[in-house]
C-alpha cells in the first residue's frame, strides 16, 4: 500500500491533469468558435478531430477528407457506420470515453449517428443547426484518448 503522502501527491497530480484537460478543452471550444456547418470542414467529424488535436497534439483527421454530404455518406458507407469511420481515423477500436475531450459517437432518433466530445456527464455535438449538449448515456462508442 502506498504511503499516505504518496497517495496525496498522486491524487493531486491526477486532479491537475484533469484541470489541464478541461482548460485545454475550453480553449479548443473557444478557438473553434461558431461557424456555419459545412461538410468536410465544419461538421461533427471535423469538430471532433480539431478538439482532440488541440488537447492531445495528435492529428486523427487523416482519412476524413470529403467536401459534401454525398462524400461524407460515401465514407460512412465504406466503413459501415460513423463508428467505423472514427475507428479508422483514430486507429484503434472503441473502448470507453470517460475523460473530458474524448471523442465519442451518439445515436440520435431521427438523425442517426453523430460524433461528439465528452464533457462532464454530457456530449457536445455539432449538428447542421449548431451545437447541442446531450446526456452521455446516448454514447454508443467512445475512445479514451485524452487521458494519455
Amino acid at each position: 500500500m502506498a504511503h499516505p503522502q504518496e497517495q496525496t501527491k498522486q491524487t493531486t497530480a491526477h486532479l491537475e491533469r484533469a484541470q489541464d484537460r478541461r482548460f485545454a478543452l475550453h480553449q479548443a471550444l473557444n478557438e473553434w468558435g461558431r461557424n456555419s456547418f459545412k461538410y468536410g470542414s465544419v461538421d461533427c467529424c471535423q469538430f471532433v478531430a480539431f478538439i482532440v488535436y488541440k488537447i492531445t497534439g495528435k492529428n486523427h483527421a487523416d482519412g476524413l477528407e470529403y467536401e459534401s454530404e454525398l462524400g461524407a455518406n460515401a465514407l460512412i458507407a465504406k466503413y459501415g457506420d460513423l463508428v467505423g469511420v472514427l475507428t479508422r481515423a483514430i486507429g484503434e477500436q472503441p473502448n470507453e470515453a470517460k475523460t473530458d475531450g474524448d471523442p465519442c459517437v451518439v445515436d440520435l432518433d431521427g438523425i442517426g449517428q453523430v460524433a461528439g466530445i465528452k464533457y462532464g456527464q454530457t456530449v457536445i455535438c455539432l449538428l447542421q443547426k449548431g451545437f447541442i449538449r446531450l446526456p452521455d448515456n446516448l454514447i454508443i462508442a467512445g475512445w479514451n484518448l485524452c487521458h494519455r
